[in-house]
């Protein structure tokens, strides 16, 4: 009985560590969305330099999620975000605009691609 007991409660805390796993990764992956937006609509109205300043700001508040990203996410999908985010910078400081939206929608697809790999669905369980 005292293993049931033990097993039911592991499995309960697995459940609770997961939950606040996606919970703290939706918080993180929505406010660097919402910074990537600002981010957008400064260069849409061409100041680049208050853009590339949000950028890197963006950027280092990613990297002080880096105690966090680098225990609960994968290292690729990291580092392949923060690749992403230095490509961002180098656009706004070309002002190109094409490689401005472009690396900017790839930023934003790496960071919903975290969150949507560290979801629990039924498909990744079984």
């Amino acid at each position: 009985m005292k293993k049931e007991l033990l097993a039911g409660i592991t499995f309960l805390l697995l459940i609770i560590g997961a939950a606040t796993n996606i919970h703290y990764l939706k918080g993180l992956t929505d406010e660097l969305n919402v910074q990537l937006d600002e981010v957008t609509q400064l260069c849409a109205n061409e100041e680049y330099d208050k853009a590339q300043t949000k950028l890197q700001k963006t950027l280092d508040a990613w990297i002080a999620a880096n105690n966090y990203t680098y225990v609960f996410i994968r290292h690729s999908e990291v580092d392949a975000t923060t690749d992403a985010f230095y490509d961002g910078l180098i656009a706004i400081a070309n002002e190109n605009t094409t490689e401005i939206q472009h690396s900017i929608a790839m930023l934003k697809k790496h960071i919903n691609n975290i969150f949507d790999m560290e979801c629990v669905t039924i498909r990744s369980v079984f």
